[in-house]
């Protein structure tokens, strides 16, 4: 039926009619812009139920970001009130919570990133060490020496 083509309302090439699979819209492939040359394969959706799916997926996107960024000012919030009590946080056995999976997928990601990458451990300036005893014997026996000789002139 012509009154079903959203754009154009022409019934002309009926082969290249797409139907909407939510809304079962018909389009002419050449109707859509960017236009389309060849019908694609599997489900296909006309642009205004594009835009309504892709903003359902952004708005359960920013829920679940909401309830991480909830979870991670709580854990600051603790963090604050148990550094204010005096007690550290490596003595407290943490809490198993039932997480959603993709807000532990987010937790990971933010645990690599906050690791501070390896690097190379400092080392000092390695002296040269002797452990030969002759040499610091006979400095005692100098300074011994010097000792007696300053003690037979005086």
């Amino acid at each position: 039926r012509s009154s079903d083509l959203k754009k154009c309302g022409l019934p002309n090439h009926p082969e290249l009619i797409l139907l909407c699979d939510s809304c079962d819209s018909g389009y002419h492939t050449a109707c859509l812009r960017p236009p389309l040359m060849i019908i694609p394969d599997g489900e296909w959706y006309c642009p205004p139920c594009q835009h309504k799916l892709l903003c359902e997926k952004l708005e359960e996107q920013l829920q679940n970001l909401d309830v991480v960024l909830k979870k991670k000012e709580r854990a600051e919030r603790r963090k604050e009130r148990l550094v204010y009590v005096g007690i550290s946080l490596e003595n407290i056995i943490p809490t198993q919570e039932a997480d959603v999976p993709e807000v532990q997928e987010v937790k990971k990601k933010e645990t690599k990133k906050a690791k501070p990458p390896l690097e190379r451990r400092s080392t000092r300036t390695r002296k040269c060490i002797s452990y030969r005893f002759d040499e610091f014997d006979e400095a005692i026996d100098e300074a011994i020496e010097e000792d007696i000789g300053d003690r037979k002139s005086t």
